[in-house]
């Protein structure tokens, strides 16, 4: 399971609850948790949002997955976590922007495509090799994404 995926359903586990309001969410994750700060969490909400892995609902935050069956891991820092937000949203963003620009569709009709074979998989693959997934299945040149499956393999 993706570390950010990881990070992203501890606050919902935490409440026991599929939605929660911003301000929750980022007090959790950077006072309950102590793992970032609340800027970092602010920032983390609004790219987890633009990717699709949260929905704001009316001003509540709901995941797009089902957060009560994510392991939440022992050792998450927030050094990992910085290099994880870049690493993993700069691919998930690059792949997205290339379906988008080759496939010519709009970007939130290409996440939840994304959002939607993620749920297939039951949340077992990272979404950066599901939306190389979906890129293929559209049809999409995506051989410059390759090494991001080389590195997930290789782990």
């Amino acid at each position: 399971m993706s570390t950010l995926i990881e990070i992203i359903a501890a606050p919902f586990k935490k409440k026991k609850k599929n939605k929660i309001s911003p301000k929750e969410f980022d007090f959790i994750l950077s006072l309950d948790f102590k793992w970032m700060s609340p800027k970092e969490a602010a920032s983390l909400r609004k790219k987890a949002i633009e990717t699709g892995i949260l929905k704001d609902i009316y001003g509540a935050l709901q995941p797009t997955f089902n957060f009560n069956e994510v392991d939440i891991g022992k050792g998450v820092r927030p050094s990992e976590l910085s290099t994880i937000l870049k690493e993993e949203n700069n691919n998930f963003e690059l792949i997205i922007n290339k379906i988008s620009a080759e496939c010519k569709m709009d970007k939130k009709e290409i996440i939840a495509k994304v959002n939607e074979k993620q749920n297939q998989f039951h949340e077992l693959v990272d979404i950066e090799i599901i939306a190389i997934l979906v890129g293929r299945e559209l049809g999409c040149d995506l051989n410059e994404f390759y090494d991001i499956l080389d590195d997930y393999l290789s782990e």
